[in-house]
């Protein structure tokens, strides 16, 4: 198929159609005709993004594979991520917390306490940074295209850079105590619409727990088990507030 084929295939009105498959196509239309096809390995993807962001991180610590890891104290870690999506590499960023169990089972509750085990816990959502950009609500706002070569994804992630990285340093710089962790878990655990909304609430509880708030902790840990017990009904984890409380 040549290029003007595939431009008429992409802009093609038989094509299904809802707002972003035409968004979609109208930009890898416009794309195509003028960077061509050329997939972007994830190798290179990340070298890319080694030669363009890195220098301006140099605060974090690079621990694994498109994982960059700040620590801020013996409780808070920040994260900033940088992996494929669905269309895409994008950026990612949040906050690790030692406290917070990521796994639950007989042999009791795992902990991330370190900068090479740091996993993100709470997290900002892109569309929280959707505001009254009409693009922005079409495409993701860090989305960086991996579809049209080297030169478009360095030029997407050029803008994406710049336009995400006073968002997220101002985001991790409002989570560094744990009155910062318990605010922002709280208003996550508040909204179920959130991604991710019910594991907040885990967060939430260990919070409680770890600034000494025990009960109230394990009164957001039972509802928690209550209203998700599918994935939240483990014993182990009110045996691991109880010693989260008690440690601090």
């Amino acid at each position: 198929m040549d290029k003007d084929s595939v431009i008429k295939f992409l802009t093609s009105s038989e094509l299904p159609e809802n707002e972003l498959s035409k968004a979609y196509r109208e930009r890898d239309a416009e794309r195509f005709a003028k960077y061509g096809w050329d997939f972007v390995s994830d190798a290179t993807a990340i070298s890319i993004f080694e030669s363009v962001v890195r220098p301006s991180i140099n605060d974090f610590a690079f621990v694994r594979k498109g994982v960059f890891v700040k620590h801020i104290n013996e409780n808070i870690f920040h994260v900033l991520t940088f992996k494929q999506g669905r269309y895409g590499h994008i950026f990612g960023w949040g906050v690790s917390l030692s406290f917070v169990p990521h796994k639950w089972d007989e042999d009791g509750c795992k902990f991330h306490r370190t900068l090479k085990s740091a996993r993100c816990d709470l997290w900002e959502q892109e569309r929280d940074l959707i505001k009254d950009d009409p693009k922005a609500k079409i495409f993701p706002y860090n989305e960086i295209d991996i579809n049209h070569g080297t030169v478009c994804f360095f030029e997407d992630l050029m803008r994406a850079w710049e336009n995400l990285q006073p968002v997220i340093r101002n985001w991790l710089a409002s989570i560094t105590t744990l009155d910062d962790v318990l605010r922002q878990a709280k208003i996550m655990a508040d909204n179920c619409n959130h991604y991710g909304g019910e594991g907040r609430k885990l967060v939430y509880a260990f919070t409680l727990a770890k600034m000494g708030k025990f009960e109230e902790g394990l009164v957001v840990l039972e509802e928690l088990m209550k209203s998700c017990s599918q994935f939240f009904s483990s014993p182990e984890l009110p045996k691991a507030l109880r010693k989260i409380a008690k440690v601090s």
